[in-house]
């Protein structure tokens, strides 16, 4: 008895000792909205009380994070590389770019290893890519058909995904780097493939982005085609466990397994008739999430751009709740005080497992900003 009693104040003493570190802890209130009416009983049960419980320890992973920081430093430069390529002659005036975004001047600043200021005299200077990343860009620019043709599958996949199969314009345009679409999808891209999409504007000046017509043989999602090819023992990215460094309450390692024990729901299928609190809803939630995720380049999203889409598609009311109820298949990363989702059967040990012709370029622009960074701390 004595022997017992030792052993549970030791993991008293351990869990207050992890509390008072938040520095390497990370509590998560798992939200899940009550409504009323008729639920699916069984499941109701299992869910993390709402708004009550915290159901989850996390502990940060470096490996994610490291390209979360990676991811940031891309971003940032790309709104400059983007207003570069607008420039047939590859020239911005340093001036005007201080003038009209002071962030992205000193982004310019930051990275000498992709932007060379050019000094005209007179106090006038201008900005340019440096040669090596004038390369890369040129390489990108030789990759335009092949980018084109996985763009319109991806346009084509995103739509049928959505609630009513049907996108405001200006908010794909906010997913237009994740996904890898060309700069200019909207003038040029669209208009050549009438055939595939129709736009239309509402009496509000709302433009939209629909299909003249779906293919069903596109609405098939990554995870099942995995589960099509799975071999007998082995598991597919839809069930994955639990990886290493989560705590969970007993209450939500209950919810996991009889989430995992459900059926599959396609992310294509609809939603509307789906029990507002059912299993099955949680799984096309999941599985809308885990098929956004694997459209994008490098199988990550922001959750800012996720909560934009609150309506039009059926997994981004609470984008941030969905993923931290599923650490088993998603990881999220808060570096530079933004919320990042990653699809954690992409990557291995923080390496991006499948690696198109787009991703591997954009690891040769990432390449050159880490360059520029050490030869300014050397």
């Amino acid at each position: 008895m004595g022997y017992k009693l030792v052993i549970c104040m030791s993991a008293m003493a351990a869990g207050r000792l992890l509390i008072g570190h938040p520095r390497y802890v990370q509590w998560r209130h798992l939200r899940t909205q009550v409504h009323p009416g008729d639920v699916d009983q069984e499941y109701a049960k299992s869910m993390p009380r709402p708004w009550t419980e915290p159901g989850i320890m996390r502990f940060p992973e470096l490996e994610f994070d490291k390209v979360a920081a990676k991811q940031y430093a891309f971003r940032m430069a790309m709104q400059v590389q983007e207003l570069l390529a607008r420039h047939p002659e590859r020239l911005v005036d340093m001036m005007e770019l201080e003038t009209r975004n002071p962030e992205l001047a000193a982004v310019v600043r930051a990275y000498p290893g992709v932007f060379k200021v050019l000094d005209y005299g007179q106090g006038k200077k201008l900005v340019c890519f440096t040669a090596e990343a004038e390369s890369v860009h040129k390489q990108e620019e030789g990759l335009k058909a092949e980018i084109e043709m996985r763009s319109v599958g991806v346009l084509q996949k995103l739509l049928m995904l959505s609630v009513q199969r049907q996108l405001p314009l200006r908010r794909i345009g906010m997913l237009a780097m994740d996904l890898g679409l060309p700069g200019d999808f909207q003038q040029d891209l669209l208009g050549r493939f009438g055939h595939v999409f129709r736009l239309s504007t509402t009496s509000d000046y709302i433009t939209w982005l629909s299909l003249v017509a779906t293919d069903p043989e596109l609405a098939v999602s990554c995870a099942e085609v995995q589960h099509k090819q799975r071999r007998p023992g082995m598991m597919t990215a839809m069930e994955m466990w639990m990886p290493k460094g989560n705590i969970l309450s007993k209450r939500h390692r209950k919810f996991l397994a009889r989430f995992r024990e459900a059926p599959f729901v396609s992310p294509y299928a609809d939603s509307q008739g789906l029990n507002s609190l059912g299993i099955k809803l949680e799984r096309h939630a999941v599985a809308g999430l885990h098929e956004l995720l694997n459209l994008t380049l490098e199988k990550s999203l922001m959750i800012d751009t996720l909560t934009e889409f609150k309506t039009e598609f059926s997994f981004s009311h609470k984008p941030l709740n969905l993923a931290l109820r599923h650490p088993e298949l998603f990881y999220v990363s808060t570096v530079n005080k933004q919320d990042v989702v990653f699809l954690r059967a992409a990557y291995d040990r923080g390496k991006l497992l499948e690696k198109n012709s787009q991703v591997l370029l954009r690891e040769q622009f990432v390449q050159l900003l880490e360059t520029g960074l050490n030869q300014q701390g050397s």
